[in-house]
C-alpha cells in the first residue's frame, strides 16, 4: 500500500504535479471567483496532498474543486484542467506512497501470531467453554 523507492518517488512527484496544478488553475480562477473561503480551500487541499495527509481524500477533493472552478470559470484551456483532475484521481487510486504522513501514521506493521491453537484462540480458552451443544 504504500511503496518505497523508485515508485515511492513517483508518487510524491504525482502528489506534487496534482498540487502545483491545484494552486495554478486555483489561483488563475481566484480573480474571476473572488472568495476567501475557495482560495482556503485550495491551498489547504494542496498542503494535505503534497505532505501525503489523508491522500486519497484530498486528491478526490483537488479534483472536485478543478471541476468546480472549470464549470463556473470556462476556462478555454479545458483540457490542462481535465488532465490534473484525471491526475486527481489517479493519486486517489494510487494511494501516498512510502515517502507520506499517511505512511507514517498508517504504514506497514509486524504482527506476531502466537503460537497455539490453529482455530485462533487458544485452548485453554476452548476448554472452559466446554462443548458445543447441536
Amino acid at each position: 500500500m504504500f511503496p518505497a523507492g523508485p515508485a515511492g518517488a513517483a508518487l510524491f512527484l504525482l502528489r506534487v504535479s496534482v498540487a502545483a496544478t491545484l494552486v495554478l488553475d486555483g489561483t488563475s480562477a481566484y480573480r474571476t471567483l473572488i472568495s476567501l473561503w475557495i482560495l482556503l480551500a485550495i491551498v489547504l487541499s494542496a498542503l494535505s496532498v503534497i505532505a501525503g495527509l489523508l491522500t486519497p481524500f484530498g486528491s478526490i477533493f483537488c479534483g472536485l474543486i478543478q471541476l468546480t472552478l472549470l464549470m463556473k470559470t470556462g476556462e478555454v484551456n479545458s483540457f490542462h484542467v481535465a488532465m490534473s483532475v484525471v491526475n486527481s484521481v489517479a493519486l486517489a487510486l494510487l494511494g501516498p506512497g512510502a515517502y507520506s504522513v499517511d505512511a507514517w501514521l498508517f504504514g506497514r506493521q509486524l504482527l506476531i501470531i502466537p503460537p497455539g491453537n490453529p482455530a485462533g484462540g487458544s485452548s485453554r480458552r476452548l476448554n472452559e467453554r466446554g462443548p458445543k451443544q447441536l
